[in-house]
Parts: structure tokens; sequence; C-alpha cells
């Protein structure tokens, strides 16, 4: 590959055609299913009944990744993204996850029946002036079963292990019943009975029982005073 050079380092190439479009990656799709599809512009195949250009389809990531490897080998050019990342973007991340060097063709079109082809290599924002037959080699067919990558089969993950469920309670009847708790009584503190007076000794003179006096309540300090006349009348006599 011959590249010039301008201030020590080289620059990668780019070419410039009209007409018709060369086989290139037209669109790759990622379905929800984790497969993939991969649009192929081939002049030389024939769209179907309804526009669409014919697709490699790859099951799961791992014949994606195997047909990458085919579709830069064999120099097949991606196509650009405008408003929104198209195939070229997707090259480039892909060979940057894998950590490969980044190197591949991307196809861009400049206009009515313009179009052309360039280096993606590194970074790199410059590009030399080249002939298309530099960049471009015999397409091969990418539909020939010799050209694809086997079937390859992804084994599922593992399910997860379920803990295994709790043992059902055994029925009540066949639950037998738990023994009564013995009943222990409080102790209890004996009442004292009542110790009757000693009786007096044979012969001794018995004590005569004081009678009982009633206390009359004291006047109140406001209201009459009664007093008792040597007549045994009752006279009245107001406190001032």
């Amino acid at each position: 590959m011959t590249r010039s050079k301008k201030s020590g380092s080289a620059k990668p190439r780019v070419a410039h055609g009209g007409g018709q479009l060369p086989a290139h990656v037209h669109h790759i799709f990622h379905n929800q299913d984790d497969s993939y599809r991969i649009e192929i512009h081939d002049p030389r195949s024939r769209r179907s009944r309804w526009g669409f250009y014919p697709s490699l389809n790859c099951a799961n990531e791992a014949e994606f990744d195997a047909q990458m490897e085919i579709l830069l080998a064999a120099r097949i050019p991606f196509m650009v993204g405008h408003m929104i990342p198209g195939p070229s973007d997707q090259a480039f991340f892909w060979l940057q996850d894998k950590g490969r060097p980044i190197d591949y063709l991307e196809i861009f079109c400049g206009g009515k029946s313009a179009w052309g082809v360039r280096e993606i290599i590194g970074e790199a924002k410059e590009w030399q002036g080249a002939k298309l037959t530099d960049l471009l080699i015999p397409p091969i067919d990418l539909f020939d079963p010799a050209n694809r990558p086997s079937p390859i089969i992804v084994p599922p993950p593992p399910e997860p292990v379920s803990p295994a469920p709790p043992q059902p309670a055994a029925p009540h009847s066949e639950v037998p019943p738990a023994a009564p708790e013995p009943i222990v009584d409080a102790p209890t503190t004996p009442v004292a009975e009542p110790i009757p007076p000693p009786e007096p000794p044979a012969g001794a003179p018995r004590v005569a029982e004081e009678p009982f006096v009633a206390v009359s309540p004291a006047p109140t300090l406001a209201g009459p005073s009664f007093r008792r006349t040597p007549d045994s009348r009752i006279s009245v006599k107001h406190r001032r």
C-alpha cells in the first residue's frame, strides 16, 4: 500500500466516483432477540419486490462478529451516517471494542450520482487523492455459503436454582397436644387470730366498767346561746 507522507506522517487515501454505487454495507440492524441483519447494497443483486436489498442474517453476536471479520477482510465499504450513526460508525466502534486497529473503508455520497470512498485509519482528518482501483478490490460474493461464517450455537445461560419450598405444616389431627403447664399456687401468709384478753385470777374483785359519757358539740360562734333559768324556763340571749 503506497501512501504519501507530509510532515513525517502518512495520510489515508480518498477516491471519488460517479454513477452506480459499488457494493457496500448499507444498514446494520440489531434486533430485540440479539440477532443481526446486515443489509448489503450490491449492484449485482436484485432488490425484493418491496425494494429491499438482500441481507446477511446473523443469529447471535458470535455470528455477527465472524461476519464483520469477513466484510473487513474483503474491504467492503461501510456507508457513512448523516443525521444518525450509520454502518461506518458501527464498524468504528466494533473495532474499538475489540481492541483492534481502526482501519476500514467508508463510502459517502457527495451529490447527485456522485460518491466517494476513503480510508478510515485511526483519528485521521485529512486525506490524499487516489484512484478507485487503488482502494476497491473486486468484491466477493458475500451470499456464497463459502464466504459465510459457520453457524455458531451459543448455549443458553444456566437457569437460576430456586430454593426448595418450605415443607407444609402437619395437619392439626397429627400434631400431639401440648402438655398442660402445672398450676402453682402463690404462697399465702397466714392471718393471725386475735388473742383474747387474759382472764383475771379466781377470787379477784371485778372492776366496774365506766359508763359511756356522750359529748355534746360546742356551740357555734354565731347565733343565740341557751341558758337555763331557775324556773326552768329557757331564755335566749343574742350575742352582739
